[in-house]
């Protein structure tokens, strides 16, 4: 699991149980932030059929993902521009943790010392009626 050693894995763990996939996911932008943090933002098609109650009832549709990289070590970006769908392939061990995004649009490479779940939010998304 890609978030297994991510820090705050707890609301994954508790709003999914340990299931949470990145897949066709559209990255809405990344921004550095501090020293040496790197933020991702992400919106995801759907909702896990385990999620929490509260969201029931409420027509969402979609979810926003912020991911932290903290103590960035390597950083590229080859593209000029965001919000295209990508399948982030993510990786996280002690001490160390990657984010790459390859698509046709282009591509980044992060290599940090910590990832952080940020936030995961619930939305409604008119273009995925």
């Amino acid at each position: 699991m890609w978030f297994e050693r991510a820090l705050h894995k707890e609301k994954i763990t508790h709003m999914f149980g340990d299931v949470f996939e990145l897949k066709d996911a559209q990255l809405n932008g990344f921004y550095f932030h501090e020293t040496s943090s790197i933020r991702f933002l992400f919106s995801i098609k759907g909702i896990p059929q385990k999620h929490p109650q509260k969201w029931d009832g409420n027509g969402y549709n979609a979810m926003n993902i912020v991911l932290g990289f903290d103590g960035v070590k390597n950083f590229n970006a080859n593209c000029c521009k965001v919000n295209f769908i990508c399948n982030p392939d993510i990786h996280s061990s002690q001490g160390k943790s990657t984010i790459s995004i390859k698509s046709e649009m282009g591509s980044i490479f992060c290599e940090s010392e910590f990832l952080t779940i940020e936030n995961i939010s619930p939305y409604t998304d008119i273009r995925w009626d």
